[in-house]
């Protein structure tokens, strides 16, 4: 994905992460936090649960009230001006494991 433009322009796209949201970033934490609730299950270990049950309903709102473009329906990464950045980006296809 380094070949990718998903800087705001005029960023140094090696060297940057331009205070941005990203989509791949956030879903793939979203992905980790339903493991581990799952985890936790299997475990015993109930009262972890409430917690990443927490996090997860936080960031899966960030994620579909940030992140998807509703024109495009499509996931994007969010500028720190909170536009979308309108690049396709197989990153966004987290969204089918998360």
């Amino acid at each position: 994905m380094d070949n990718q433009p998903r800087v705001e322009p005029g960023r140094n796209v090696s060297h940057s992460h331009a205070h941005m949201v990203w989509v791949d970033a956030c879903l793939q934490a979203l992905l980790d936090a339903r493991c581990l609730v799952m985890m936790a299950r299997e475990l015993g270990h109930e009262q972890d649960i409430p917690a990443l049950q927490a996090e997860i309903d936080s960031l899966s709102k960030v994620v579909n009230d940030r992140l998807w473009s509703e024109e495009d329906a499509f996931y994007f990464d969010e500028y720190r001006d909170g536009t979308l950045n309108g690049v396709k980006s197989v990153a966004a296809y987290w969204a089918l494991l998360a």
